[in-house]
């Protein structure tokens, strides 16, 4: 699954490349997620952000808010970064072996 997620992300950033922002943005989301390289996070969010502003700059215009777009998007792609990491990975809801639950954190 990890291979066909790195080929939709590079089909992404053809369609990216290209012009087309409103499918290479979600599909490139898709097959990072395939990946294993992108989660529901905010992390991910930013990365996102970064992704689309500076795409949609390369064919448009580097305006002030595409700037401070892709400003938000650094920022919250490192701002959560280790161990107190905001986000959800739902394949652990699905895996049999999680067992229990929890954060597994002491006092």
């Amino acid at each position: 699954m990890t291979i066909v997620g790195y080929l939709i992300g590079l089909a992404a950033v053809y369609l990216l490349y290209t012009g087309a922002l409103y499918v290479g943005i979600p599909l490139f989301f898709i097959g990072g997620f395939l990946a294993g390289q992108l989660k529901i996070r905010i992390s991910s969010l930013g990365i996102m952000l970064m992704v689309g502003g500076g795409f949609y700059g390369f064919h448009h215009e580097f305006t002030p808010p595409v700037i401070i777009t892709i400003v938000v998007g650094f920022f919250l792609s490192g701002l959560w970064r280790g161990r107190n990491d905001w986000g959800v990975d739902f394949g652990d809801f699905f895996d049999s072996d999680s067992g229990s639950g929890g954060d597994g954190g002491g006092d």
